[in-house]
C-alpha cells in the first residue's frame, strides 16, 4: 500500500513540476507583472493581471503582455532574445506598432495574411509588448 501511494505521489509531483516549467511566462525576464489573455485569442479575451509566479494557477491562456518604461526598453536586445524578426510596422497617432514573428513563442496570429506572434507598441512614455498581439489598451 505504501509503495502504491509513493508511486502516485511521485507521479503527481512530476506532473506538477513539468506543468510549472512548461507554462512559465514568456516575458518573465522583462516584467514580474503580466496581463494574461484567457479563453480567447481575440479582443473578447478575459484579461487578468498576474504575477509571474502565479501564472500556473490559470488555465486556457491564449496570450500575454507586459508594459515597460520606454527609456529602459531596448528593442534590439528584446528582439534578439526571442530570435524575432519584424514582419511589418504600423504608425498611428499614439505611437508605432511593430509586428514580429519569433520561433520561440508558441502563440500564432494571422494579420494581413502574415503570421505574427509578437506585437511591440512604442508610445510616448511606455512600451507595451504582447503575444500573439496586444489586447486591451496600449
Amino acid at each position: 500500500m505504501f509503495k502504491r501511494l509513493t508511486v502516485i505521489f511521485s507521479a503527481v509531483l512530476l506532473i506538477f513540476v513539468f506543468y510549472s516549467f512548461s507554462s512559465y511566462p514568456i516575458f518573465y525576464k522583462y516584467s514580474n507583472c503580466l496581463e494574461l489573455y484567457l479563453n480567447s485569442a481575440s479582443s473578447t479575451a478575459n484579461i487578468v493581471n498576474a504575477k509571474v509566479g502565479s501564472r500556473w494557477f490559470y488555465t486556457n491562456i491564449r496570450g500575454e503582455s507586459f508594459k515597460a518604461d520606454k527609456d529602459s526598453f531596448d528593442m534590439n536586445a528584446f528582439l534578439s532574445d526571442y530570435s524575432a524578426r519584424v514582419v511589418f510596422i504600423e504608425e498611428i497617432e499614439e505611437g508605432i506598432s511593430y509586428y514580429a514573428y519569433s520561433p520561440k513563442i508558441k502563440y500564432r496570429f494571422k494579420l494581413l495574411d502574415k503570421t505574427i506572434n509578437l506585437q511591440i507598441f512604442i508610445g510616448n512614455n511606455q512600451v507595451t509588448v504582447g503575444a500573439p498581439i496586444i489586447f486591451g489598451s496600449f
